[in-house]
C-alpha cells in the first residue's frame, strides 16, 4: 500500500471515529419526545410551543441555549463515563438532574412549591 492510500484510510478512520462520540465543547441539538408532570393531585403530559432545544457541555458545566424549554439554564456536570458509550450526568444538588447517554437526553426536576416532578425525554444529535 502506498503512502497516499494509507494516509487516506487513516484520515477516513479519524473522520468516522469523530462522529461516534461528541467531545467537550460540542453543541447538542435535541427534540423532545415525551414530557410530563406528576403531582399529588394529577399526572399529565406537557406540551411545549417548541420541542427543540440545544445545549453545550464543557468539562464542568452543561449550558442550555437561549431557546426552548430549558432556555438559559446551566447545571454542573458531575460525571462523564466512557465505557464505549457517550454518557454524562449533571444537575444541581437538590432538585434537577440531567443525564445523557448515546443520543438520549433525560431531565427531571422537583418542585417543592408545586409538589410535583417534571420529566423530559429527548433525542439529541451533535453536528
Amino acid at each position: 500500500m502506498n503512502g497516499t492510500v494509507k494516509l487516506s484510510l487513516f484520515a477516513g478512520f479519524l473522520f468516522l471515529s469523530a462522529g461516534c462520540f461528541s467531545d467537550v465543547g460540542d453543541v447538542y441539538y435535541c427534540n423532545i419526545k415525551q414530557a410530563s408532570e406528576t403531582a399529588m393531585e394529577h399526572s399529565q403530559p406537557i406540551t411545549f410551543n417548541d420541542n427543540a432545544f440545544t445545549f453545550k457541555r464543557n468539562e464542568s458545566n452543561i449550558f442550555f441555549g437561549s431557546k426552548g424549554v430549558l432556555s438559559n439554564r446551566e447545571y454542573p456536570s458531575t460525571d462523564s463515563i466512557n465505557d464505549n458509550t457517550e454518557f454524562f450526568i449533571g444537575g444541581d444538588k437538590t432538585t434537577a438532574r440531567v443525564v445523557y447517554k448515546d443520543g438520549v437526553f433525560l431531565f427531571s426536576t422537583l418542585s417543592f412549591n408545586a409538589n410535583s416532578i417534571t420529566s423530559i425525554v429527548a433525542n439529541c444529535e451533535v453536528f
